[in-house]
């Protein structure tokens, strides 16, 4: 008569602290690749809406605004039944913002602009807060950035992790340039 097959308890429990030890690795590193990819869809939101702006006033020879606002309409079929979004002078963008030709060069979105791209509230607990109290980026038909308190702004986007490592900062120079910058010290 032989052997029963079977595990003993000391076997069960050495693969018990083995996978505490490999799910112990494995959890942070997790939680960092789902921040990161956060992130960075939360800012390439934001260039993705800052790179048509500028394309968009180019194209049409018109004066562009992007701004932050914390009253965006729907974009699903133009927000119907909404109100109109304005630019409420937040200079925490996290809030959401769009953009608008501004045919008639008042600076606020009324019946003669169109509405170009809208972006509710990030999903993400992620801050996104413009230097120089800026709350609105105005490209001119030539797609120079202007209106300016200096000479470039700067957006930083910070994680709900205060993860520094994972901080991104958009510079947006006089000439509508824009530039991703990893974080460093002096830099954002």
């Amino acid at each position: 008569m032989g052997e029963e097959a079977g595990v003993t308890l000391i076997e069960v429990m050495v693969s018990m602290a083995i996978l505490a030890i490999l799910a112990a690795i494995a959890v942070p590193s997790y939680r960092y690749v789902i921040n990161s990819g956060q992130v960075s869809a939360d800012m390439n939101a934001l260039i993705g809406t800052l790179q048509l702006a500028r394309a968009e006033a180019i194209k049409r020879g018109l004066t562009v605004i992007v701004c932050a606002s914390s009253n965006s309409i729907n974009p699903v079929n133009g927000g119907a039944g909404a109100s109109r979004p304005g630019c409420t002078g937040v200079t925490t963008w996290q809030v959401g913002w769009f953009s608008f030709v501004d045919a008639n060069n008042n600076g606020s979105f009324d019946g003669a602009d169109s509405l170009i791209a809208v972006q509710g509230p990030l999903a993400s607990r992620n801050t996104l807060v413009a230097d120089n109290g800026t709350s609105s980026v105005t490209f001119n038909r030539q797609g120079f950035v202007s209106g300016l308190a200096a000479n470039a702004v700067t957006l930083t986007l910070s994680p709900a992790s205060n993860a520094a490592v994972q901080k991104r900062c958009l510079a947006i120079g006089s000439a509508g340039r824009l530039a991703l910058l990893q974080p460093a010290p002096g830099v954002c």
